[in-house]
């Protein structure tokens, strides 16, 4: 598992919500996007994973901002 996302003053998980919440390809008021139509990976969602990075499944969709 990689190491949660950091915000660069403490060391705690960024919330990876923000990083979902951020992304185009998010389908808002759910937790799917175009990657993950059936559901995020609680990896991701929980801020462990950085979805820029290639993850199992995604298609090769990644995070894109807004």
């Amino acid at each position: 598992m990689n190491e949660p996302l950091r915000d660069g003053s403490e060391d705690i998980p960024v919330n990876a919500a923000m990083q979902c919440n951020n992304c185009r390809n998010r389908l808002v008021g759910t937790a799917t996007c175009f990657a993950f139509p059936d559901r995020i990976p609680d990896e991701i969602l929980g801020g462990y994973f950085d979805h820029r990075n290639e993850y199992p499944g995604d298609k090769g969709i990644r995070f894109e901002q807004k």
